[in-house]
């Protein structure tokens, strides 16, 4: 049916709001070393600024980028360097802006954040994507589904979303949010996960498709579908275990490995042993990195 070959792209949201960025390069090396079930992982991170960039910054990056090239199933394309506008949602428009540079129909996208730990298993991506073939008609996976609104603006209207730490989809229902994507001019957070998160879900079920997760894998749901009783109206996410992303659990960051890993990277960022990122956009990068300057998406 189609010409081109799938692809398996990766949108990885994250700040630079600490500058070791240990979270991430915790990430990295899971990705590295746990088979994703597809053949090769395509990953664009786009950094939020919440401070002014520093070689700091760029040294992390580096490292990074690095990780990811010495796994044979990961490889870094973009690194794009942006402002805060829309948080996450900002972000995933910009690295789906630059995906569309390469992206046909048929290509699936993940979508991850630093608060999604993992991955936890093999198979992590290919597990998105058996969930996202489950049901007829699916737009949207993630690992877990709020049934409820956000607590600070409660309201009578169906708020039932997949929550974004973590979701996949096809190219082919990304492409037509990318001008107007959900959230992605809020500066409030509340708007944010109200338009962003929320509205993501119902922008995708307005279109007649369906949204499901993996922890309720048995569920799908779309704007007519009801709701399960059985089901827990409040938020899932911290007590979703099981799963190859879960959102922050404590002992990800305090395991005996993870303490290792650490000190490993932080004495590399302290020796300086990284390069250093030259700043004119659209600049070459080490291992074929594009590195896209800020004012491109903002």
């Amino acid at each position: 049916m189609f010409d081109c070959p799938t692809r398996y792209h990766l949108a990885y949201l994250t700040a630079n709001d600490r500058r070791d960025f240990i979270a991430d390069y915790l990430h990295f090396c899971n990705m590295a070393r746990r088979c994703p079930g597809v053949p090769h992982v395509e990953i664009t991170i786009a950094v939020s600024r919440v401070r002014s960039f520093s070689a700091a910054d760029t040294r992390a990056l580096d490292g990074l980028v690095r990780c990811a090239a010495a796994s044979p199933w990961l490889s870094v394309r973009a690194v794009i360097w942006k402002g805060n506008v829309g948080w996450d949602f900002g972000s995933t428009q910009a690295c789906l802006k630059s995906i569309a540079e390469v992206a046909t129909v048929q290509d699936y996208v993940m979508v991850r954040n630093r608060s999604a730990y993992g991955p936890l298993t093999d198979s992590w991506y290919r597990a998105y994507i058996e969930q996202y073939e489950k049901h007829p008609a699916t737009g949207l996976v993630g690992s877990t589904i709020n049934l409820i609104g956000h607590p600070s603006k409660p309201d009578n209207a169906d708020s039932r979303h997949v929550q974004t730490y973590v979701y996949l989809s096809q190219w082919r229902h990304f492409e037509p949010l990318i001008d107007d994507y959900p959230g992605s001019k809020c500066t409030d957070r509340l708007e944010v996960i109200v338009q962003g998160e929320i509205g993501l879900s119902w922008r995708i079920m307005d279109s007649n498709l369906q949204i499901s997760s993996l922890y309720w894998p048995d569920h799908a749901f779309s704007v007519s579908s009801p709701d399960d009783p059985s089901l827990p109206h409040e938020d899932i996410k911290r007590k979703a275990v099981g799963l190859p992303f879960q959102y922050k659990f404590p002992g990800y960051l305090r395991s005996p490995s993870a303490f290792f890993r650490r000190l490993a990277w932080l004495g590399w960022l302290a020796a300086g042993r990284l390069s250093l990122y030259p700043q004119p956009r659209s600049t070459p990068l080490c291992h074929g990195t594009q590195h896209l300057h800020v004012s491109e998406y903002d």
